[in-house]
């Protein structure tokens, strides 16, 4: 098998070869034993071995859209749910929504990223 890395050295691209395939097409890949499950992951070419990419800031910012769409807006959009709330709880949910916006103005933002506790 082998596997094309980025700048990064975060896996790109997995070939698996044909028998009598020209070489010349594999240029710039790296002939690995094992490359199943490791597309973006980052490939340490003096160990061989693969580690989690770090995070991006598009990946972050996915991360915390997804938990608003998911988590969040089912509940604070729905005005019978939120009636039905105390005023702490309504409080803690309105906290975690503000926590998540405010994900990109953390200052490890975004190799280090601190993730509010959902209420």
């Amino acid at each position: 098998m082998f596997i094309k890395l980025n700048a990064n050295n975060i896996v790109e691209h997995v070939v698996f070869p044909i028998q009598g395939v020209d070489a010349s097409l594999l240029q710039g890949f790296i002939e690995v034993d094992d490359a199943e499950d490791v597309l973006g992951k980052v490939y340490n070419t003096s160990t061989s071995e693969y580690t989690d990419a770090p995070e991006t800031a598009e990946s972050v910012r996915a991360k915390r859209n997804s938990l608003l769409v998911s988590h969040v807006d089912p509940i604070v959009s729905n005005s019978l749910r939120w009636a039905d709330m105390t005023t702490s709880e309504q409080n803690a949910w309105s906290q975690y929504r503000t926590d998540l916006l405010n994900i990109t103005d953390q200052a490890g933002f975004p190799t280090s990223v601190t993730w509010p506790t959902k209420p």
